[in-house]
């Protein structure tokens, strides 16, 4: 169970990493930017909350590149200032559908190099400004509107990196209910969202 002292760092935290991140999406010249950023952000969350997210960063599976994964969190971060590759509230954008293909990619070489099955992945794609989920459920592809980069999805993109990568768990409502608690404040709120993504539609 999380402690209700982490919940309040996450909660707190949420609106101050929100703030910084957009302010380097502002004025960044290169992806390398946000990711840097968001590391940041997430390692004084860790901090904080004395847990510990092992990530790894920047390497090659298949024959593509891997901006982090944290357990079964594949994350691939884009430059919001370039027209080529910066995200919308549209998914049928140009940016979009390009950082939904790479991550597609990126499932698919999991799949086959370290014999990951597809549904227990989850893909976020973002470029400081707006967040891409990705997830494969019942034998198809599952992909939501863009959401803006905000306190309440930075929350959920936070309680997701806890979840599936600290613990390495499938991110599925039955094991958001089994560390949250499915009658908590927590499960109530912040990650019934996330519940409802994984949810059968």
């Amino acid at each position: 169970m999380v402690s209700q002292s982490i919940e309040n760092i996450v909660r707190n935290q949420a609106a101050s990493f929100t703030s910084q991140v957009k302010y380097v999406a502002k004025n960044a010249k290169k992806e390398e930017e946000i990711h840097t950023e968001f590391e940041r952000q997430l390692a004084l969350i860790a901090n904080d909350a004395g847990i510990t997210l092992r990530g790894k960063h920047e390497f090659t599976i298949g024959t593509g590149r891997v901006d982090s994964v944290y357990g079964c969190v594949i994350i691939e971060y884009k430059n919001p200032n370039d027209p080529a590759s910066r995200l919308s509230a549209d998914v049928e954008d140009r940016g979009n559908q390009e950082v939904i293909h790479q991550i597609k990619k990126r499932f698919i070489d999991f799949e086959k190099d370290e014999n990951r099955k597809l549904d227990s992945m989850l893909g976020i794609g973002c470029d400081g400004n707006y967040f891409v989920f990705v997830k494969y459920l019942n034998n198809k592809w599952n992909i939501k509107d863009p959401i803006e980069v905000n306190r309440y999805s930075v929350e959920r993109f936070i309680w997701a990196l806890i979840n599936m990568g600290k613990k390495g768990k499938a991110y599925t409502p039955e094991n958001l209910a089994e560390d949250f608690g499915s009658e908590s404040d927590l499960a109530k709120t912040e990650l019934e969202p996330f519940m409802k993504f994984c949810a059968k539609n």
